[in-house]
C-alpha cells in the first residue's frame, strides 16, 4: 500500500527544515537524520493505517446499524400499514354489527308491536266468541218461542177451523 504525501506534508511529518540539510557539514549526520525521518514516516504511516482501519471498522458498524435502522423503518411502515388496514376493517365490521343490531332492535320492536296487536285481536276474538255464544242462546230461545208460538197458532187455527 503506497500513500502519497505532498511536499509540505513530508516536511511537516519529518520536521526537517530545508536549512538543516547542511551539505557542507557532515554527510553521515545528514544521512542519519534522513534515516530517522524515514523511520518516523514509516511509523506515522503505520499509525495512520491503523487509524484508517479502526475508522473503517467504525464506519462498517455504523453502516450496518444504519441498514438495520432502515430495515426496521421499512418493517415499521409495513406494520403501520397492516395495523391501519386491520383497524379500518375492524371499524367497518363494528359499524356493520352496530347496523345489524339497530335493525334487529327495530325488528324486535315491530314484533313486540305485532304481538301486542295479536293479543288485542285474540281478546277481541274471545269477546266475539262470547257474544256469538250469547246470541246463539238467544236465537235458540227465540226459535223455541217461535216453535211454541207456531204450535199455539196451529192449535188456534185448528180450533178456528173446527168452529167454522
Amino acid at each position: 500500500y503506497i500513500r502519497h504525501f505532498s511536499t509540505r506534508d513530508f516536511f511537516l511529518c519529518i520536521q526537517i527544515k530545508p536549512a538543516a540539510l547542511n551539505f557542507e557539514g557532515n554527510i553521515a549526520g545528514s544521512v542519519s537524520k534522513m534515516q530517522n525521518c524515514t523511520v518516523n514516516i514509516s511509523e506515522e504511516l503505520r499509525a495512520a493505517e491503523s487509524k484508517k482501519q479502526a475508522l473503517r471498522r467504525s464506519f462498517d458498524i455504523a453502516h450496518e446499524q444504519a441498514n438495520s435502522v432502515l430495515k426496521f423503518t421499512v418493517q415499521w411502515k409495513d406494520f403501520e400499514k397492516h395495523f391501519d388496514l386491520s383497524k379500518k376493517s375492524l371499524e367497518k365490521q363494528s359499524n356493520d354489527v352496530d347496523m345489524k343490531i339497530m335493525l334487529l332492535d327495530q325488528r324486535a320492536k315491530e314484533i313486540e308491536s305485532k304481538e301486542t296487536d295479536l293479543v288485542l285481536v285474540e281478546k277481541r276474538i274471545k269477546e266475539c266468541d262470547f257474544e256469538l255464544a250469547c246470541k246463539q242462546k238467544e236465537l235458540g230461545l227465540v226459535q223455541k218461542m217461535i216453535g211454541e208460538c207456531d204450535c199455539e197458532l196451529q192449535l188456534k187455527e185448528s180450533d178456528l177451523n173446527l168452529l167454522s
